[in-house]
């Protein structure tokens, strides 16, 4: 039904994606695919599991009309996936390469395809934001019984996004990469109408407060994931053997850096998230 078609909008545009591939050069829509796979990772473990946590909550607060309440919980969700996706999708631009290398790069994959993957990967992650915020942002219309404003949103991205597939790959003659980058500037595109209509069901959700931990997300996830790269850069001119072990340090090493960092800074800041995060860290352990 309608609530199907609002949610597999970015799914029918990776599909369209390797269709419009097909014109390309060989291997693109390999490159393609192994770049969304590991996209999936985040949008599941993030977006979708937010999602799915917040759904129900949101239902319950329609039927007993608390609005308030309604968008107290629904800033809660964007909050936490705006804490954990700006440093994921930084993450995987600024360490494409050395994350595809360690998990594609043997037999025919080269290192041409890490490269190209890379790239694939680097301009899927520019939208990765907004794919998870649109995963929450779905399930606040089905709140109100409407599923048929996603649905509508979702089938103009989906032409939207063959349109631009178009442009870039017959007009502009982009590389695969331009495929992934349409996808995003077409998931940022659902995010802005799915906001906006839901501002005429809610008034505003984006709040002050909320813009400002936007930004110091921002803020601190950059200077995390600038660390981890150059620790990466690092290792990649001092570590002289090529081998798994390798692989796994120019991965393992600069997360490691840019996730402590970014916990630091974090709380630092006085983001709550930080704390909310670290204390269902310590129940999981403590299980």
């Amino acid at each position: 039904g309608p609530a199907v078609i609002g949610g597999a909008a970015v799914q029918i545009n990776v599909l369209i994606n390797t269709n419009f591939a097909s014109y390309l050069a060989d291997g693109s829509i390999s490159w393609l695919n192994y770049a969304f796979r590991l996209m999936q990772f985040p949008i599941g473990v993030f977006g979708v599991a937010i999602a799915s946590a917040t759904a129900p909550q949101l239902a319950k607060l329609v039927t007993e009309n608390k609005i308030d309440n309604l968008k107290s919980t629904l800033r809660d969700s964007l909050s936490m996936a705006l804490f954990l996706c700006i440093p994921s999708a930084l993450g995987l631009i600024f360490l494409a390469q050395p994350i595809m290398a360690l998990i594609y790069e043997r037999g025919h994959f080269t290192s041409f395809d890490t490269l190209q993957a890379s790239l694939a990967l680097q301009a899927y992650a520019s939208g990765l934001v907004f794919y998870s915020l649109i995963k929450i942002y779905q399930p606040a219309f089905l709140a109100f019984n409407d599923a048929k404003t996603p649905m509508m949103v979702s089938l103009i991205s989906i032409a939207l996004n063959a349109a631009l597939n178009a442009l870039f790959v017959f007009v502009l003659h982009f590389d695969h990469w331009g495929l992934s980058l349409g996808t995003s500037c077409v998931a940022f595109w659902n995010f802005w109408w799915l906001a906006l209509l839901l501002r005429k069901k809610c008034a505003k959700v984006w709040t002050k407060d909320l813009i400002i931990n936007f930004f110091k997300i921002i803020v601190t996830s950059l200077l995390a994931v600038g660390l981890a790269y150059v620790s990466y850069r690092w290792l990649l001119e001092h570590w002289l053997a090529k081998n798994i072990l390798a692989k796994l340090s120019f991965v393992f090493i600069p997360i490691l850096i840019a996730g402590l960092t970014y916990l630091f800074f974090t709380s630092l800041m006085g983001i709550t998230e930080t704390k909310t995060l670290l204390r269902a860290l310590q129940k999981k352990i403590k299980k």
